[in-house]
């Protein structure tokens, strides 16, 4: 699941970061398969059907992680189909935005493609 923030220049894979107490727009699309957008305490579930975008907005009112995932069996890939939802103070989630427009860092371990466990 592809997460854009638009005007931010900010993409994620499964996650999405928003600040607490901010009405927040959220525009669901789907290019292959019919999908049901569903973060439990959050908002009920909203569907997603390929070629006709959908809406629909969250406003959280307590920081926090809220776990979502599609709710709409939507292919073999069904199961990696979990998302999270970060709610931040408007603070944090300015700095995440910060550290998300900052080149990606290649540590050594990464480099020499070697993990030690």
């Amino acid at each position: 699941m592809g997460i854009s923030l638009p005007g931010l220049g900010v993409v994620t894979a499964n996650e999405l970061h928003v600040p607490v107490g901010t009405p927040t727009a959220i525009k669901l699309l789907s290019a292959d398969t019919d999908h049901s957008f569903w973060v439990p305490r959050l908002a009920g579930k909203t569907d997603l059907i390929p070629n006709h975008p959908n809406s629909m907005w969250i406003e959280p009112q307590e920081t926090g992680l809220y776990l979502g995932q599609c709710a709409q069996y939507c292919g073999t890939q069904h199961a990696k189909m979990l998302l999270r939802v970060y709610v931040q103070s408007r603070s944090d989630f300015d700095r995440w935005i910060q550290q998300q427009s900052q080149p990606a860092q290649l540590s050594h371990a990464a480099f020499r493609g070697a993990a030690r466990i």
